[in-house]
């Protein structure tokens, strides 16, 4: 198979070009459809270490594949046949002479993963197996006592130090707690549970056309089995889908087998399965 490999410095173009392809499975795809919605509304100046990667994977003029880049993030990767892989491998690595990571549906995240050690000489190594779930009506769940509001100023502190909590769960680089806190805060994207005060975290945010992922979900461990994420999940998917939002989206680690079940239990059914490698 013949393939091209694309690449764009236009958001806007770029967009055009890839969101039929996208969208065609736009919860598999919710990451980097929402990341282009939030590049062509915002811009990437001052959020990002610099411009975005953009690139298209075309077979006789039709897309078939789709990679992006924020610096200093990871590679975002669609599933594209694997004669795209090492092409797509080769052209990055004209761009960048290192990688963090690349994430993508699981087959390809490894032939890419394989192909990027090779083509660079870095060591890869599997850093998450990652659930990708789509929730289109909430289910009941057991009566939690509390309520849910949105986060506000006097909860900066909390939320930094919840999310470098949240991101020291998941392996994450902690990174700075209040800057994330604070762009939260500006788009009034963060929600807490109270219950006597604050007691569970949960955001939203990557704008699909037709729906909305929730993430940072975070409860403190002395917080922790009282069912509290659960109902905030539940509550602010609801929100979201009174707001006028047709499905919800979140991530889970796959080894993780108590958030997997709760999320099940409130209504999000498994869409897809990615992998995350890392390069050292």
């Amino acid at each position: 198979m013949d393939v091209n490999v694309r690449p764009f410095n236009d958001i806007a173009t770029f967009c055009c070009a890839v969101e039929p392809f996208l969208l065609a499975q736009e919860a598999k795809y919710n990451l980097i459809v929402g990341l282009l919605t939030e590049l062509r509304s915002r811009g990437w100046e001052g959020r990002y270490a610099g411009p975005p990667l953009m690139v298209a994977v075309e077979h006789t003029g039709r897309v078939v594949g789709v990679a992006t880049r924020t610096p200093p993030h990871g590679l975002l990767v669609t599933e594209m046949p694997n004669e795209a892989i090492v092409p797509l491998a080769r052209w990055v690595q004209t761009q960048l002479t290192a990688l963090p990571f690349v994430q993508a549906p699981v087959a390809t995240a490894k032939d890419f993963a394989n192909a990027w050690a090779q083509v660079t000489g870095q060591k890869m190594q599997l850093r998450h197996s990652l659930g990708i779930h789509r929730l289109n009506e909430v289910r009941p769940v057991n009566t939690v006592r509390g309520a849910m509001r949105v986060a506000n100023e006097a909860d900066l502190d909390l939320l930094a130090s919840w999310i470098e909590g949240f991101n020291h769960d998941i392996g994450h680089p902690a990174g700075d707690g209040e800057a994330c806190a604070r762009r939260y805060l500006a788009r009034q994207s963060m929600f807490l549970w109270e219950d006597n005060g604050p007691v569970s975290i949960a955001a939203c945010g990557g704008m699909t056309p037709r729906g909305v992922r929730i993430s940072c979900v975070y409860t403190p461990p002395e917080n922790r089995r009282r069912g509290y994420a659960s109902a905030l999940v539940a509550a602010l998917s609801q929100q979201l889908l009174d707001s006028g939002r047709q499905f919800c989206f979140l991530y889970t680690d796959l080894a993780n087998p108590t958030s997997n079940h709760i999320y099940r239990v409130i209504g999000y059914e498994p869409v897809a399965e990615f992998a995350e490698y890392e390069f050292v």
